[in-house]
């Protein structure tokens, strides 16, 4: 039948999508810093090496949670009308998902570590794929695929490795120090950190051109001692032609042990239709 289908894809591929917005890419010049002195830049083995520190750092109080729940309501503003999107995320290390989509479709995805559930409540059918014999890689190409579709921007900066290669500039943009901010080119981009929460606070890329291309500007706060989790992101974009704005905001429903186990499992309600899936060659 289907595993994380093609119509389910499309509708949801917007929340992991980069944002772009026409503005012209600032240069460093024009604005008020302080470049970081010569000493912590040896001190952390040259340029590379401080990004690769902060970008390094960035996430790792949320990564420290074992389980987490969130409720996100985001709200999407473009032309041709407004669509707004709700879920929740349950999640335990290391295997254990629920992703309850309740707008615009309702749609329930449980992974047990085990098996993992797509549950359609407009087809009446719940589709089961057992992944107890699969490796361990491809275990986490499904959790992968699945985190993707209800993605938030600022938990990652994206591919870490990719940033710190393409650094070009450290600079310091707070008189306290306490936001930092790396350059990088090829791409061209900005990242702020917040060095008092290691948290990504603003993210900028810019094309050749100079014309700015994805900006994220997040909010946070201290969900748990030592844990900043984004609570407000805000995004624009130009598709197409048309600026879309998106807003998406998060409410933690629990954390650790908080986290029920009834959320990790399944029962096929009365009178819907199972379906038994062998796992897709392409994970």
């Amino acid at each position: 039948m289907w595993v994380l289908d093609r119509s389910f894809r499309s509708q949801l591929c917007i929340l992991a999508a980069s944002c772009v917005l026409i503005l012209p890419f600032a240069s460093r010049n024009a604005r008020s810093e302080v470049v970081v002195s010569k000493e912590i830049l040896v001190e952390n083995a040259g340029l590379r090496g401080m990004a690769a520190e902060l970008l390094g750092r960035t996430g790792l109080g949320w990564d420290a949670l074992n389980a987490f729940q969130v409720r996100c309501e985001r709200m999407i503003q473009a032309r041709n009308g407004d669509v707004a999107e709700s879920w929740a995320l349950s999640y335990r290390k290391p295997d254990k998902v629920r992703v309850e989509m309740l707008s615009p479709e309702r749609r329930t995805i449980v992974v047990n570590g085990e098996r993992l559930w797509e549950y359609l409540p407009a087809r009446a059918a719940v589709a089961c794929t057992d992944m107890s014999s699969l490796s361990e890689d491809r275990k986490a190409g499904y959790l992968a695929k699945v985190f993707s579709y209800v993605a938030v921007a600022g938990m990652r900066t994206g591919d870490v490795r990719y940033h710190i290669d393409a650094a070009t500039n450290v600079n310091i943009m707070t008189k306290d120090s306490s936001v930092v901010r790396i350059y990088g080119h090829s791409p061209t981009y900005s990242v702020d950190i917040d060095t008092n929460t290691w948290v990504m606070v603003r993210y900028e890329m810019a094309a050749e051109s100079g014309v700015l291309e994805r900006m994220t500007v997040l909010r946070t706060e201290e969900v748990s001692p030592g844990v900043w989790c984004p609570m407000d992101v805000r995004q624009e974009s130009m598709r197409g032609g048309n600026l879309v704005s998106m807003r998406t905001r998060i409410t933690i429903l629990a954390l650790g042990e908080g986290v029920k186990d009834s959320n990790f499992v399944f029962d096929t309600p009365p009178g819907v239709k199972e379906i038994r899936n062998t796992p897709s060659r392409r994970w």
